[in-house]
């Protein structure tokens, strides 16, 4: 090893690193006026509603069907014949009537 030996010069290397960013003039969006917008609250009311009625008329749909072909198997069970049947039948009648009960109320709050 020798230590006599000098170190190689190295050359100069400019450091330019990241370049200028460029101008640009943004400002930012104003918010708009109070009057302008919806608060948070009244759209909250208008999702709520919107599930309430679709969870009404789900079950209002449902549960008259389901509770009439219950009623009717309890009837073929003990007697025997097509309680089923009749028993689908009329919760369908009594459905169809509980949707337009809801429909001629929303048209009413309308």
């Amino acid at each position: 090893m020798d230590s006599d030996r000098p170190e190689p010069e190295q050359p100069e290397i400019e450091k330019t690193g990241l370049p200028e960013p460029p101008d640009w003039e943004w400002q930012r969006p104003q918010k708009p006026e109070p009057d302008a917008y919806v608060p948070s609250n009244a759209r909250q009311a208008v999702y709520s509603r919107g599930m309430g009625l679709a969870i009404a008329i789900g079950s209002a749909f449902i549960g008259p069907v389901l509770g009439g072909i219950l009623i009717g198997a309890l009837i073929d069970g003990k007697v025997g014949g097509t309680g089923t049947i009749i028993g689908l039948l009329v919760g369908m009648v009594l459905a169809f009537v509980l949707l337009i009960r809801l429909v001629n109320k929303l048209n009413e709050d309308s």
